[in-house]
Formats: C-alpha cells, sequence, structure tokens
C-alpha cells in the first residue's frame, strides 16, 4: 500500500523487534521507578554485556548460552557499578550532572567494548542463538536470533513482572520507589533496592543487545548508543517511566512502525521522525502538575573569584596579563605551526565550543538538560550554505543562527511544562531525526553542499582556505564568549537563574516561568546556530554525516567536562574532547582511557576542568603571594563566612508605636465555596472567607489541616475545582501566580530556601521585577531599569539591616537571616497582601520579637497579611482574627481569645471534647 509491505513477514518481524524493545523499555522504567533517574547509559551497559558474549563464542569457544548467561552477569555488574560510581556520588548534586555523567559512561562503555571486541558488535559475526527453532512467516525468514526475540523477550518480561509483584525482592524494590521513608521505617533499604534495580536493568539491556546485534549488520557507533537507545527511552518516556504495560505496547508499536517504514526505500528516517512526534504529543498531553523539585545548583556555579586585595596585587594583575597575553599567542599562531588537517581539527573543536557555551546557558543557567543543541547548530550550518550559496555569506550565516533560534522555540513549546528527564528525551530524540532525516531533504543538505567562506586573506593566509578561515572561527568564539559573559551578568542570567533554582518562589514573584524558558531557549538556540555556522562551513564539502546524533551528546559533554558554571569551561571541554582525539589520533583503549578520565573528573569535581584550573590559581598565588593580616581584615568579603550572625531587624528598625496600624478597610480578599482535592482527598473543602484591608489574619490548624493548599488556591499556584477567589474586586480564579503577584499579591514559603544560587541583593532585584520588569534591551546592555533596580535593591537591603550579607550567596545564609531576606523580597514587590507561611519556623525564640516588630511594620503600611503559624502565642500578639481549618473546612473564625477556647478548636487539636473551662 502506497509502497510499504503490510504483509505477515514486515509485521512479524516488527513485532519481534518491538519485543526486544520492550526490555530495554522495561528496564529504564524499572530504574527510574527505584531510584528517579533515567540512565542514558541503558543501552551501552548492554552493549557492553554484549561484547562478552561475542568475545566468548567466537574467541574462546564457549557454548552460546552461557555465554550470554556471563555476559548478562557483566551487564548486571556494570549497571551495578553505574549506581554505586556514578549515581550514589552525585545524589545530592542536580540530576543534569547525574544524567550527563551517565552520558559520559555510556560513551566509555561503546569505546571499551569496541576496544574489547572490535568486529564482534558487528551483525555479521555477532553469534546466534544456538538450538532455536527457524523457519519462514511469510517473506520472512525466521533465524535464531528472531527466534530468540519472539520466545525468549516475552519470557524476561513476564519473568520481570512475576518478581516484581510475587517476590519479597520485587515487593521491596516497588515499596521504595513509592514512598523511599515509608519503606525505610518498614525495614526495607531503599539503597539496597535501588541498587538492585540497577543490576537488574543491566542484565535486561544486555539480553535485547544480544538478540538485536545478529539482525543489524554493519553496526556503527551511532547505532550502538544513542539510535538503540532512544527506542526504548521513548517507549519509556510516553509511558512516563511509571507503567511497564504501556512501555511495553509503546515498545512493540515502535518495532511494528519501525519495520513497515523499512519496506519503502523512500521512508529512511522517517521512524525517528515518528518517535520524535510520539513524545512531543506526549508532553503535550501530559496532565501532571509541572512544578519541579528544589535542586541544589551551588555546586555548577561559578568558580570563587579572587579577594579584592589578591585582585589588586600587582604581581596577580601582571601574571593575569601575561597568561592572557600567551594564551592569545598561542591561539592566533595555530595556522603557522599547525598542518591543515590540524587546524581544521582545532576550527571544528570552536565551532563545538561555541555549541557548547549555549549548552551553558539553557542547562547551566537555566537547568534545563537539552541534547538537542547540536541538532540546532546543524539546522543553523545548513541554512547558512543554502542561503549563502544563493545570496550572500553574512545573510546567510544570520540566517542560519536566526532559524537555530526560532527551531529551539518551537522544540522547547511542548516542553514547557516538563524539565530534566522528560525535556532530555525529547531533544534527544530531536537530535537524531534531524540527523537520520532532516539534514538529508533537498530543502537543507541534501546528498551534499559546498560552503562558501569568507574572501580575503591575513598575511597571506586566504580566509577561503582552512588555515585562514580558523581565525574567523577565533573570532566568532570571542564574540560569543563577550555575548555570554554580558549575559551571565546581567539581568538575563538574574531571573534565569531564579527560574533554575525554584520556580515556585519566582512565579511567587511575578515571573512567568514560560516566558523565561522561551527567552532562554531561543538565546540559547542562536549561540548553537552560531556554533554551527563556523562548524560547518569549515568543511570542504558538509552533508549530515558531519552532524551525527551523537555530537549533540558531545556539546554537553564538553561543557561539563570543562565546567558548567564556568564561561571557559565549553572551551576547555571541546578541546579535551573534540582536540585531543582529532589531533594525537589515539587508539580505542587509549580514547576509553580519556573517556574514563574525564568521567572521574566530572563525578569528583563538578565544576570541572574550569575549577580545577581555578583551584591551581588559588594554590599558586597562596605560594608566590603573601598578605598580612591587616590587609585581609580590610576586605569585607575575605572576613565572611558561611554561617553569619542573625541581626533582629528590630535592631535595624525602630518599631511601629502602638496606634500606628492602619484600620481594616474593605474587603480585599473573598473566598466563596472554594474546593479543591488531590487523590480523592479533599483538602480544601468549601471554604468561604473573608480578609480585609489592613488586618492581619492567622491561619492555624492541626497538621493535613489544608492550610499551605489554601495558600497555594490564593496564590495562584494550583486552580480551585470548585468556587471562585475574588482579589481587590476581581475575580482572579484562573489567573496564574505571576500574574497574581503583579496585582499585589506577595508570598513565602516555609521552606525559605528562595534562590540559594543568587545573593541577597540579587534575590531582592528579582522581586523588583514585579515593577521594574527587565526588557529585551537587558541582555545586551545595562538599562536604566536595571541600574533602576540595582539601587532600589541596595536601598531595601541597607534598609533592612541585611548590608553585612548583600553579597553573600542565599545557600550560606541561617535560616533566620534567609527569612529575613524572604520578607525584605515580599515587601520589595509593594504588595497588597501578603501570605506568610510558617515564618516563625526554624528561628530562635528570641528572634520571634523581632519576627513580631518586622510584621507590625508592615501593617503600618497598610498592607493586608495573612499568617500560617503554629506558635499561637505570637499569633495572639499579632492577629486581629484567627481562623481554624480542620481536615480541609473552616471550623472557626474570629478574634484570638474566642478562637482559641472555641470547643471544636480544642477538640480539633486535643482529639477529645474539652474539658471545663479549658482552652488552648
Amino acid at each position: 500500500m502506497n509502497g510499504f509491505d503490510l504483509n505477515a513477514g514486515p509485521l512479524t518481524l516488527g513485532l519481534f523487534t518491538g519485543l526486544t524493545y520492550a526490555l530495554l523499555a522495561a528496564g529504564l522504567v524499572l530504574v527510574y521507578r527505584a531510584s528517579r533517574f533515567i540512565n542514558f547509559a541503558h543501552a551501552a551497559v548492554g552493549l557492553f554485556g554484549a561484547a562478552f558474549v561475542s568475545l566468548g563464542v567466537t574467541q574462546y569457544g564457549v557454548s552460546y548460552w552461557p555465554a550470554l548467561a556471563f555476559g548478562v552477569l557483566v551487564g548486571a555488574g556494570v549497571g551495578a557499578l553505574t549506581e554505586i560510581m556514578v549515581v550514589k556520588p552525585l545524589a545530592d548534586a542536580p540530576r543534569v550532572l547525574s544524567m550527563v555523567a551517565t552520558l559520559g559512561m555510556s560513551t566509555f562503555l561503546v569505546v571499551t567494548a569496541l576496544a574489547v571486541n572490535p568486529d564482534g558488535l558487528s551483525g555479521l559475526n555477532f553469534p546466534q542463538p544456538s538450538g532455536m527453532p527457524t523457519g519462514s512467516i511469510g517473506a520472512l525468514r525466521v533465524t535464531p536470533a528472531y527466534a530468540a526475540q519472539a520466545i525468549l523477550s516475552p519470557i524476561a518480561l513476564v519473568a520481570l513482572g512475576v518478581l516484581l509483584t510475587r517476590s519479597r525482592l520485587g515487593l521491596s524494590i516497588r515499596a521504595s520507589a513509592s514512598n523511599p521513608d515509608a519503606a525505610a521505617t518498614s525495614g526495607i533499604a531503599p539503597r539496597s533496592t535501588s541498587l538492585w534495580a540497577w543490576a537488574i536493568a543491566g542484565g535486561l539491556a544486555t539480553l535485547a543487545a544480544s538478540f538485536l546485534l545478529p539482525s543489524r549488520g554493519v553496526v556503527t557507533p551511532a547505532a550502538l548508543g544513542p539510535e538503540l537507545l532512544i527506542r526504548g527511552l521513548a517507549a519509556a518516556a510516553i509511558a512516563r517511566f511509571a507503567s511497564y504495560p504501556i512501555a511495553v505496547a509503546t515498545a512493540v508499536s515502535i518495532g511494528v512502525v519501525e519495520q513497515l517504514l523499512a519496506t519503502n526505500a523512500d521512508a529512511n528516517g522517517w521512524i525517528e521522525v515518528v518517535i520524535l512526534a510520539a513524545i512531543m504529543v506526549s508532553l503535550l498531553f501530559d496532565r501532571r502538575d509541572g512544578r519541579a523539585p528544589v535542586e541544589r545548583w551551588t555546586d555548577l556555579g561559578s568558580p570563587s573569584r579572587m579577594p579584592e586585595h589578591v585582585r589588586r596585587a600587582p604581581l596577580v594583575r601582571v601574571g593575569s596579563v601575561l597568561v592572557g597575553a600567551v594564551a592569545l599567542a598561542a591561539v592566533l599562531s595555530v595556522p603557522w605551526r599547525a598542518s591543515g588537517s590540524q587546524t581544521l581539527a582545532v576550527t571544528l573543536a570552536i565551532g563545538l565550543a561555541i555549541v557548547g557555551v549555549s549548552v551553558g546557558i539553557v542547562t547551566g543557567l537555566g537547568g534545563q538538560l537539552s541534547l538537542a543543541q547540536f541538532g540546532f547548530a546543524a539546522i543553523a550550518a545548513a541554512v547558512s550554505v543554502r542561503i549563502a550559496d544563493a545570496s550572500n555569506l553574512a545573510l546567510g550565516w544570520l540566517c542560519g543562527a536566526l532559524s537555530a533560534a526560532v527551531v529551539a522555540v518551537l522544540v522547547a513549546l511542548p516542553a514547557l511544562r516538563v524539565r530534566g528527564p522528560q525535556l532530555a528525551v525529547a531533544t534527544l530524540a530531536f537530535s537524531i531525526a534531524t540527523a537520520s532525516f532532516l539534514l538529508d531533504r533537498d530543502v537543507l543538505l541534501g546528498e551534499r553542499r559546498t560552503p562558501r567562506r569568507p574572501g580575503g586573506s591575513i598575511d597571506g593566509i586566504a580566509l577561503s582556505d582552512s588555515r585562514g578561515y580558523y581565525w574567523v572561527a577565533v573570532a566568532a568564539l570571542l564574540a560569543v564568549l563577550g555575548l555570554a559573559h554580558r549575559l551571565r551578568s546581567g539581568a538575563f542570567a538574574r531571573v534565569l537563574v531564579a527560574v533554575r533554582d525554584n520556580e515556585d518562589a519566582a512565579r511567587a514573584m511575578s515571573l512567568s516561568t514560560n516566558n523565561v524558558k522561551l527567552r532562554a531557549a531561543a538565546i540559547g538556540g542562536f549561540v548553537a546556530g552560531v556554533g554551527g555556522v563556523v562548524y560547518g562551513h569549515a568543511f570542504t564539502t558538509v552533508s549530515s554525516a558531519n552532524f551525527p546524533a551523537s555530537a549533540s551528546i558531545d556539546a554537553v559533554t564538553a561543557t561539563v567536562i570543562g565546567g558548567m558554571g564556568s564561561l571557559i569551561g565549553p572551551v576547555l571541554g571541546a578541546f579535551y574532547l573534540s582536540a585531543i582525539p582529532a589531533l594525537f589520533n589515539p587508539t580505542p583503549e587509549a580514547l576509553a582511557g580519556l573517556s574514563a578520565a574525564w568521567l572521574i573528573l566530572i563525578v569528583s569535581v563538578h565544576g570541572g576542568l574550569a575549577e580545577l584550573l581555578y583551584r591551581l590559581r588559588d594554590r599558586a598565588f597562596a605560594v608566590f603571594l603573601t598578605a598580612d593580616d591587616d590587609s585581609r581584615n580590610d576586605d569585607p568579603a575575605a572576613s565572611q563566612t558561611d554561617t553569619v550572625p542573625h541581626v533582629p531587624v528590630a535592631q535595624r528598625r525602630p518599631a511601629a508605636q502602638p496606634g500606628s496600624s492602619v484600620a481594616p478597610g474593605d474587603d480585599l480578599l473573598v473566598l466563596e465555596g472554594v474546593h479543591r482535592s488531590f487523590g480523592g482527598v479533599r483538602a480544601v473543602d468549601d471554604v468561604s472567607l473573608t480578609v480585609r484591608r489592613g488586618e492581619i489574619v492567622g491561619v492555624v490548624g492541626p497538621n493535613g489541616a489544608g492550610k499551605t493548599t489554601l495558600f497555594e488556591l490564593i496564590g495562584g499556584f494550583i486552580r480551585p475545582e470548585l468556587g471562585r477567589i475574588v482579589f481587590d474586586s476581581r475575580d482572579v480564579t484562573g489567573v496564574p501566580a505571576y500574574q497574581r503577584a503583579r496585582q499585589g499579591v506577595a508570598r513565602t514559603f516555609q521552606s525559605a530556601l528562595l534562590f540559594p544560587s543568587l545573593t541577597v541583593t540579587d534575590a531582592v532585584k528579582v522581586a523588583l521585577e514585579a515593577h521594574h520588569r527587565s526588557s529585551f534591551a537587558d541582555i545586551v546592555i545595562t538599562s536604566t531599569a536595571d541600574r533602576e533596580r540595582r539601587a532600589a535593591a541596595e536601598a531595601l537591603v541597607r534598609t533592612h539591616g541585611l548590608t553585612t550579607f548583600a553579597d553573600v550567596p542565599i545557600a550560606a545564609l541561617p535560616t533566620g537571616t534567609r527569612r529575613r531576606v524572604e520578607l525584605v523580597c515580599a515587601l520589595a514587590q509593594r504588595p497588597q497582601l501578603v501570605l506568610l507561611d510558617e515564618p516563625a519556623a526554624g528561628i530562635a525564640q528570641a528572634e520571634t520579637a523581632g519576627l513580631v516588630a518586622a510584621l507590625r511594620e508592615i501593617r503600618a503600611t497598610g498592607t493586608t497579611v495573612i499568617i500560617i503559624e503554629h506558635d499561637l502565642a505570637l499569633l495572639g500578639a499579632l492577629c486581629d482574627r484567627l481562623i481554624v481549618m480542620a481536615a480541609g473546612a473552616v471550623i472557626a473564625d474570629g478574634p484570638p481569645a474566642s478562637v482559641q477556647s472555641d470547643p471544636a478548636v480544642v477538640e480539633a487539636y486535643l482529639g477529645r471534647s474539652p474539658g471545663i473551662g479549658e482552652s488552648l
């Protein structure tokens, strides 16, 4: 039909292949459910185990089944070692770093597998299972490998199901995946069950690879890695990494569609497009709450700056200039000292480095693991080559970079509600589809194109020559580094890091997280496009083969190797990962050693090569530069420590005098019959209440009463299922959190985490976005609005007694000081209503008086306050009235004294009817 063979043969082969893909998908789901982690080395683990199967049979004469058993054990062991050596050490690091580490593990395993058995992974040489039935189904000749796929893959899947549902180990794995804390209290060790899950997944991956390889023909490293992995990843992602039946059904469907498309020569590469479309559609229909967990990003922060007194030292200033001059001279001398092929290798490394800078923007600053940046670069290169050929080179380069920005935004749109794992899968699928399908279209590169290069020459070397073009690449790199420096030091990076560190707090401070992410995607895509243009025009002729899907992984890997938090990191990583192998042509064993070295590096030093260089710099200055104690004491930064003393606000600002409070006025906030349920539990049950302007209202109740959910509803973080919310005479029931913040609703959170990577002053600047929003001009220049934000932030910090901590990262502040900073951020928004979620939690009793004074000062300005707090004495001294909740409903509302003696309130707290005269 329309050139596709729909007979029994292709359908049966697709079913067989799909069942084997299901083994990969099941292993990925198992690992994710056990450890909330996507193993991007999953397919490579299987290939490594399969290499030993082939080695045992073809070189040592071992029978197939004992060799397969040994290979499965090897795969299981490597899976367990991955958990121990990579996942466990990075347990507290951002998931981005952990996922990149498994990408590195994947590269290492593939290279090592090829080194161990360079010819044995080819389908022509890989051993077939012995004793399997053969025959024909239609035009399909059933080989022993196909029979193993059809018979053993379902048996393995059923065995996995029985293990998970009937065995003690399986039940322990499921219990730990569902609720690690509850499992631990029941005597189950989550770490042990996670280790078993990784080992079982490694064994399943080895089975899948051993059954698939005999039918693969000549296998390339790309096919061994991303192209095989994406089959299982897509099925697991569509199943939300949660449902084994959905993952298996999807994997089988992928296998069937793949084989049907393979029957039509004109449909080459379509399966990758189908997989990409399926993943994107699944993201669009993902109805889960898109709120992201707060992660610790401080490990990926910029390397520490030298103290001011050190930077002013003549030796340091002269040394810095000399180092920079030597580095620049070395870079510019490459065309005279290197051959044409070596110069080309360095030029390509520069292109990869520029793409790595875009990864640093999207992933390092934005926290979104994008594996599509080199795919955007490839599209930019293709567009540039075509337009330059039809018009002129400058227009081609500009259109190429802009096209990458547009495509990056289009790819980001369906993934706005997800981050981390799901986004990584979607972007990897895009890179594979770009390499295998999009670039081969005639509108882009087709079979092959000849790029144009600039005219002119430098010192007799033509820019159209590979050696002359190198200087063009260097100029582009310097321009991109200048732009990236501006981005990292301005409002763009500040709001992007805020969204990365804590989306909820960012939305509470009026930031539209979707707009921030799309802006980052566009800028990151543009920078990647510049890298793609430089990379593509470096070749004499260019085709899709120059932009493999693995290069997108290389771009991310290079950025992490060099240091994602450093501006120069992507350059260092690109030269390590790309230029060194190209210049020195290492053996497979040496290449495996290079991969192992950088894997060890990022596991032990999260800041990569840049952090190592900064450590060496600091040690060198410690040896050659001695600063006296007086100069150190003169430097404020040198005297700061991670733990800073808390100075109560009352000591910095006079408390409001009695009678200075603003009398309550008209209704500011009205809730009418609001309902909200989670999983059948009604967290807020038909709540109706009114808060007047200028009031301070306390909300109390036992744990699980629905207090925080009520704040979520008022703040716009979740929507009610029934009822209406009116704020300042406007119905805001469907208004999102960031828009409510702009209308005058400020909120603090029980955790008081704020933005750990930002300083106190920068956090206040983020809060000022509510009235001084950064524009697109802030990306490139320091605008008037940015200067006004800085002045206003510094004034607020100074007024509230936080000057000592102005440049201290929030992660280094104790809880009490963080809560003060959070309160200042709320005030910076000039709100009409402030929602305070347990502001006294975690602070010393002596600091409570300062908190009460600060809240009274807020009230004196006419700001309305709703406060959740367990300290009834504090609420009694502060609030005009109390609202008591129990089981999601309001059970009392009135003055503090009468509420505390209300029988229903006493019973809700004590669990029994009150005695005579008893009150809280």
